[in-house]
């Protein structure tokens, strides 16, 4: 399955959930990053990030 790589901006086949923006009303989001754009920009996966109240938000605008 592909999905939208939120770095680079454009479809991969491997992404991984990188981000999720929750907002008090209205959707909220999800950013995947590829594979690609994990190792460039040192992103850590949410499923080996610590625990949520440890990680850095994240803005409405996109990824930090």
């Amino acid at each position: 399955m592909t999905r939208w790589c939120t770095w680079h901006g454009a479809e991969a086949e491997a992404t991984v959930l990188a981000r999720v923006v929750e907002v008090g009303s209205g959707p909220g989001g999800m950013f995947y990053a590829c594979p690609s754009c994990v190792e460039a920009y040192g992103i850590t996966p949410l499923t080996l990030a610590p625990e949520a109240s440890e990680r850095p938000l994240c803005s409405a605008r996109g990824p930090m």
